[in-house]
């Protein structure tokens, strides 16, 4: 058996806990109450969306190929 209950108990524990602190750093919205709801209509991948998935993806791929060209740097 690769874990024991307790262990289980445990890991779910500090999984949950750093879950949730993600949610309690988040800064507050200030007009959540009074903004209009988003139009049911529109796309969710939308062409801001992509844009900003693919800028993301390049920054985060050339931040990953100069750690690893790194002389020393080890994985």
């Amino acid at each position: 058996m690769p874990f024991s209950p307790i262990q289980i108990i445990l890991l779910e524990l500090f999984m949950d806990l750093a879950a949730s602190a993600g949610f309690v750093a988040e800064a507050k919205e200030k007009n959540i109450y009074t903004r209009p709801p988003r139009n049911p209509g529109e796309k969710i991948f939308n062409d801001k969306m992509i844009k900003d998935l693919l800028t993301k993806g390049v920054v985060l791929s050339y931040q990953s190929f100069l750690f690893i060209s790194m002389p020393g740097a080890r994985i």
